[in-house]
C-alpha cells in the first residue's frame, strides 16, 4: 500500500441505519464519513465525521453494518472534509487489521 501524505486519509462514506420522522415523512439516515487513518485510542473503534457533531467515534461493527452512501449523498460531506483540510482517499470498504 502506498504511504499516505500528512493530510491524506482513507475515507468510507456510510448512511446511518436509523430513520427519522420529519413532518410526517420518514427520511433516510444521516451520512457520515469513517476516517480510517485518524486514530481513536481504541482498536475496535473508528473516527467518524458528520455535518452535525463533526468528529466522534463509532464501532467498527456498526460502521460495517451501515449501507454505503452514494456519491450524490456524500458529495456535500466530502466538500466539507476538504474545506477543513482533509485530503480524502475514497474507499468502498476496508479490512480491519
Amino acid at each position: 500500500m502506498k504511504k499516505l501524505s500528512e493530510n491524506e486519509t482513507r475515507v468510507i462514506f456510510k448512511k446511518d441505519k436509523s430513520e427519522r420522522l420529519t413532518n410526517g415523512s420518514i427520511i433516510a439516515g444521516d451520512i457520515f464519513a469513517c476516517l480510517l487513518d485518524v486514530p481513536t485510542g481504541n482498536e475496535y473503534r473508528v473516527t467518524i465525521y458528520a455535518h452535525v457533531g463533526q468528529h466522534g467515534e463509532g464501532s467498527i461493527d456498526y460502521c460495517s453494518s451501515c449501507k454505503a452512501a452514494t456519491l450524490e449523498e456524500y458529495a456535500p460531506l466530502l466538500e466539507e472534509l476538504k474545506s477543513i483540510g482533509y485530503i480524502p482517499i475514497i474507499r468502498k470498504k476496508f479490512t480491519y487489521r
